[in-house]
């Protein structure tokens, strides 16, 4: 057990306790006369702040410090969202000085004299080399151009009032934050039916006869097949263009060129003659096909004219949505004529849409 003393020194303790508790104002007025100082400490969830300014008093047994004395004015403690729990050290120290100049603009927006920011953290001089900012910090940085203010450093002992601030109890303190998170949630995955049909069955009996295959029963009793090589799933016919639906056809595939869509596709599946089936595949995609349209436009030649010049003007009425798009062929120019609009390049030849028939 503790030995209990109670002498002179803790009497006088005692007695300074009660008077300072009895004493009004505990919190004083703000003096726009006066320096302002601005107690900061942040934590890894927390921001606490303790506004003050130098005492015009002092109790007795501070009556030999030469330091002044502070006097707080206001106390401010917030909590950080989870997004500023997981800010770096850097931007939670600049954080915590950010939102406690917000909450006490009215005072430290408009001084006569600087105000000391009093902080225990050495990490706000990350900020003073020239840094490629961010649009966060930067609208730091200019909220930081309206308040005339210095920076000084103090002992971490000495910051205590404003460390408890920034650990209110009962609050979230994000030790969860980040745990067990799918970043792309499993539902966002498109999956493929491999259910295999009685007639899949039957073709794939056929293909493991004189295919490097073979049958798999899965855990849940369901049969698939698979490649001995590097264990592909094999795609009977009728799930094919399901397939391409995934590799080729789909916003995220982008639609690629042939031997692209082969190589994705082979990475994972595999069927009987699957090049050239995949090749004829994506050559009749329409999509692919108008987005080709800007390849196959053709100028031409000098002796383009009569019942061929009339022929041309009529195939570019019929695709003139695709010759206005000014984006693609800014090279055109669109000339108005007897006979409509005709676009001809630069040498005055005429374009030729796409068009099998000439």
């Amino acid at each position: 057990m503790t030995p209990w003393h109670w002498e002179e020194r803790q009497q006088r303790a005692f007695e300074e306790l009660k008077t300072c508790m009895c004493s009004a104002p505990v919190l004083t007025q703000p003096d726009f006369n006066k320096k302002f100082y601005l107690q900061v400490d942040a934590s890894g969830f927390g921001v606490g702040t303790i506004l003050s300014q130098e005492s015009d008093t002092t109790t007795p047994s501070l009556t030999k410090q030469t330091k002044p004395t502070l006097h707080p004015i206001a106390y401010y403690s917030a909590t950080f969202t989870p997004t500023e729990r997981n800010y770096d050290i850097y931007e939670r120290e600049l954080l915590a000085i950010m939102k406690s100049l917000t909450q006490w603009q009215p005072y430290l927006g408009w001084t006569k004299e600087t105000f000391t920011i009093l902080t225990d953290h050495a990490n706000l001089q990350y900020w003073k080399a020239p840094k490629n900012l961010n649009r966060q910090t930067a609208r730091w940085h200019t909220d930081l151009q309206e308040y005339n203010y210095e920076i000084k450093h103090i002992p971490g002992s000495t910051n205590i009032p404003a460390d408890t601030l920034s650990r209110p109890p009962g609050v979230d303190k994000g030790e969860e934050d980040n745990q067990n998170v799918a970043v792309i949630p499993p539902e966002k995955f498109m999956t493929i039916n491999t259910t295999i049909t009685n007639q899949d069955e039957i073709t794939l009996e056929a293909w493991a006869k004189t295919q490097p295959i073979y049958r798999h029963i899965q855990k849940n009793g369901t049969t698939t097949y698979r490649t001995l090589l590097r264990n592909k799933d094999v795609i009977p016919p009728g799930q094919q263009r399901t397939i391409m639906i995934l590799t080729h056809d789909h916003y995220s595939a982008g639609h690629p060129e042939y031997n692209e869509t082969i190589k994705k596709t082979k990475e994972k599946y595999w069927w009987p003659g699957m090049s050239n089936w995949i090749k004829q595949y994506v050559k009749q995609c329409t999509t692919c096909q108008q987005n080709k349209e800007a390849t196959r436009i053709r100028i031409a030649d000098e002796d383009s004219s009569g019942s061929l010049e009339e022929h041309i003007v009529q195939m570019q009425n019929n695709y003139y949505k695709t010759l206005e798009d000014t984006n693609k062929y800014q090279s055109l120019q669109r000339i108005s004529d007897s006979k409509g609009f005709i676009w001809r390049n630069q040498e005055g030849k005429l374009a030729i849409p796409p068009d099998d028939n000439i």
